[in-house]
């Protein structure tokens, strides 16, 4: 990176500082951005009745009982 501050490079030097790293941090707020949109657990359904809860669990033991064999 250093090197690319010494060219006469149209690449933004503005955005470098002297030690090569970006001046400004703005990738950070764009991978804030990224994760909120695509974390699926974000956006979960909530199981409405007890029914619905049991069923759950009971397929959840089932499958941990088969991943236990």
């Amino acid at each position: 990176m250093d090197d690319m501050i010494y060219r006469n490079n149209s690449i933004a030097e503005e955005n470098i500082d002297p030690n090569g790293r970006p001046a400004e941090n703005k990738f950070e707020e764009w991978s804030e951005e990224v994760s909120e949109r695509t974390d699926p657990g974000c956006k979960d359904k909530k199981v409405k009745s007890a029914k619905e809860r049991k069923k759950l669990i009971r397929e959840m033991d089932e499958v941990i009982k088969e991943d236990l064999k």
